[in-house]
């Protein structure tokens, strides 16, 4: 089963006011992509306003079936 979610996270409001005076609009802002098909995941993470298609940083990870003890 194929699991997709979609956030959009703005952290410009929980930051000091210097730095948000100080930072261009829309700097702070990330947008996050999931997609979950066990045990694989990869996210996509973005910064939409600000950067657009110049940033992304892709995280792919595996759930493996042990306590911890297998190599990465």
């Amino acid at each position: 089963m194929l699991d997709f979610t979609e956030e959009h996270i703005v952290r410009e409001f929980k930051l000091p006011r210097l730095m948000q005076k100080l930072a261009p609009k829309g700097v702070w802002a990330l947008g996050e992509h999931s997609w979950n098909v066990f045990p694989y995941c990869r996210t996509i993470v973005t910064n939409p306003l600000y950067m657009k298609d110049n940033f992304y940083a892709v995280i792919d990870s595996y759930y493996a079936a042990d306590n911890g003890t297998s190599d990465n």
